[in-house]
């Protein structure tokens, strides 16, 4: 098995580019005001959480247009995209997604792919509650090398091991 293989390695990296949301209401059925903001993790692991800015201005029609990086576990089933609002009352809410990692993995399309793809928020009561659209692209991960010691000095000291 050659050590630098990638398929070797135990999660991947997903590029996600949160682009907007449609149709967003807080829980009294009015449009989210302001504040509105995404947070993406895979399967359950909040370790693994990141996170888009606030969109101040977009109401119930979010921009982020914004990149996040996530480490995807070779297991994991689906990724959780999640819209949340801050308010005076604090965060809520407004609709979770959870995409199948079959929708963006395997399949015809090389794993290269990039996916515009958008999905139905849902509530915590499992009502309809708004559109998340995004981009999502698998990156490649490199392998780390190690380099002995003995060879990384010689690479400091003279910019180049010598043969």
């Amino acid at each position: 098995m050659n050590p630098l293989s990638l398929s070797s390695s135990s999660s991947r990296l997903l590029e996600v580019t949160v682009i907007s949301g449609e149709n967003l209401l807080d829980n009294r059925k009015q449009p989210v005001k302001k504040n509105a903001f995404v947070n993406i993790k895979s399967e359950s692991y909040s370790c693994n959480l990141q996170t888009t800015k606030m969109d101040k201005e977009g109401g119930g029609f979010p921009k982020w247009n914004e990149k996040l990086i996530v480490d995807l576990p070779m297991h994991a089933r689906h990724l959780t995209v999640e819209v949340q609002c801050k308010s005076s009352s604090g965060i809520k809410t407004i609709g979770i997604a959870k995409v199948p990692t079959s929708d963006f993995i395997g399949g015809i399309l090389p794993e290269d792919y990039l996916h515009f793809l958008s999905y139905r928020l849902r509530n915590e009561k499992g009502e309809k509650n708004g559109i998340i659209i995004f981009l999502l692209g698998l990156r490649m991960r490199r392998p780390s090398l190690k380099v002995r010691p003995a060879v990384l000095r010689l690479i400091r000291s003279s910019g180049r091991p010598h043969r």
